[in-house]
């Protein structure tokens, strides 16, 4: 391991292109970083800071029923376009729909607001007053919802065509991040970067060099300690100067997605080999390094990481069945119908909002099915989880289009 301390990071400006729809067009860039701010904390349905998505624990009524209120079709804003979402976020009234190369963004009518290019791996933070993306140039910017830029585009170090992020959270200050290269078209060796960069001043603050690869990275509740997966190994990084906090091996081979509960602990869907026989366990550690509880799983999907409650509770779809695990027991389980893919949500009053293939259903928090209803008849897949807003919708994004429920 080797840690670089950079003073200066050279700044290269690229233009900048976005594609909108809806508000006209714009010759001229304005910059409001006087009288606006990127809020990130207050934000109901919480940002995704990782390569993974926080449950969204919005405060909405459940009902027995929900009713589809609207569908969009993406060729409705390019008849040529394909698109395949991975991810759906919500805040003030509008949701983004986040495909490979470029995000929709929408209002509660189904009206496009705006189109983005995106760059392939960009993560995307949804704020409260404003929204952070990558371009294809890699370049994080920062835009009000009125589409008003708010100061310069910032080149994130170490962040290329070879390069992606495994963690960044942006403030209008600062840029925490984990960037991972992947060695390039020369093959050179693999190295992951974790630092903290001054936006305005274009430094860093203090910037951390690994060799290797790094499997995950995620940031705790408090935003406070980074920690990092790699294959068995933890790292846990104090965010505010970059040290070392404390590192410790796990019982695992390999990690294949992980998620941390509301006390921070790890929650890791793992390869496990015990007696000359590998198969997939879900494992809870404290970030001291203590194994809490271990369960082996059949089937289960590690395209989504585990979910968690408000009550401390976890939720993993296992083939057919939706487990929910009270420290390490089972406290129910759901059958589920036969489905390529599924994907669940889980409110802030503990419903589970579940796409089980082309079905949406409701699970209250003792198990019960309450509601179960098909999204769509046509031919759809869904590749994202549902996303909710406080004022009573469900987001669904498929292939084809985006469906409201209320």
């Amino acid at each position: 391991m080797v840690k670089n301390i950079l003073k200066h990071f050279v700044f290269i400006p690229v233009l900048a292109v976005c594609l909108f729809c809806g508000a006209g067009s714009r010759d001229v860039m304005e910059t409001k970083e006087s009288i606006m701010a990127f809020e990130i904390n207050n934000v109901a349905y919480p940002v995704s800071f990782a390569n993974f998505q926080r449950n969204s624990n919005v405060p909405i009524e459940m009902k027995s029923k929900w009713k589809p209120v609207w569908a969009k079709e993406y060729t409705e804003i390019n008849e040529e376009i394909v698109v395949s979402p991975y991810m759906v976020y919500v805040s003030n009234g509008l949701i983004g729909v986040r495909c490979e190369s470029e995000m929709f963004v929408y209002d509660t009518l189904g009206n496009v607001r705006y189109q983005m290019p995106l760059s392939g791996s960009a993560g995307v933070v949804f704020g409260d007053t404003a929204l952070a993306y990558f371009l294809p140039s890699h370049q994080l910017i920062f835009q009000d919802y009125e589409f008003n830029f708010i100061g310069d585009a910032a080149v994130i170090p170490e962040l290329d065509e070879w390069g992606y992020e495994l963690l960044m959270k942006p403030t209008l200050d600062n840029i925490l991040a984990v960037v991972q290269f992947s060695g390039g078209p020369m093959r050179e060796p693999k190295k992951y970067f974790v630092y903290d960069f001054n936006r305005k001043q274009r430094v860093v603050n203090w910037f951390n060099e690994y060799d290797e690869m790094v499997n995950l990275a995620l940031l705790s509740n408090n935003d406070k300690t980074i920690i990092l997966i790699k294959l068995n190994e933890i790292i846990l990084i104090n965010a505010e100067d970059g040290q070392t906090i404390n590192s410790f091996k796990l019982d695992i081979d390999f990690p294949l997605t992980a998620s941390l509960d509301k006390n921070d602990n790890l929650i890791v869907l793992a390869e496990k080999t015990v007696d000359k026989k590998t198969s997939k366990s879900l494992i809870a550690y404290s970030l001291d390094g203590k194994e809490l509880w271990s369960l082996p799983l059949n089937d289960p999907g590690d395209l989504q990481p585990p979910a968690c409650d408000n009550d401390g509770r976890i939720y993993i779809i296992d083939g057919l069945q939706l487990l929910c695990l009270k420290e390490g027991e089972i406290d129910w389980t759901a059958i589920l119908k036969p489905a390529e893919r599924n994907w669940l949500t889980i409110t802030a009053d503990n419903f589970a909002v579940v796409i089980n293939g082309s079905l949406l259903a409701l699970f209250d928090p003792n198990g019960e099915k309450i509601f179960e209803r098909l999204i769509t008849k046509t031919d759809e897949k869904f590749y994202a989880p549902p996303a909710l807003d406080k004022e009573g919708h469900i987001f669904v994004a498929g292939q084809k289009a985006l469906y409201c429920f209320e």
